[in-house]
């Protein structure tokens, strides 16, 4: 009963039907779950570096300069257009 199953739902019929499966579950394998994991990998990665460089000193100096500008403009909309109210 359960050969018959597996004949006509899978399509089991003898060794070239198992065959072909694992050939096709190897194919998905390398062309399917390999990239996605190396791509999420990959993510993983980049954002622990740019946790790292966001600690960096040059980073927080960077940004405390800029800062420092941008609340240094005044005028029109915080000088957005380069000029001064008048």
């Amino acid at each position: 009963m359960a050969s018959k199953f597996m004949n006509n739902a899978l399509g089991l019929t003898g060794p070239a039907g198992l065959a072909s499966w694992c050939v096709a579950g190897a194919g998905a394998y390398y062309f399917f779950y390999l990239p996605e994991e190396k791509k999420r990998q990959d993510e993983i990665e980049r954002a622990a570096n740019a946790a790292r460089l966001m600690r960096g000193k040059e980073y927080t100096e960077f940004v405390a300069k800029h800062e420092a500008k941008s609340a240094a403009k005044k005028g029109w909309f915080g000088g957005w257009f380069g000029g001064s109210k008048k």
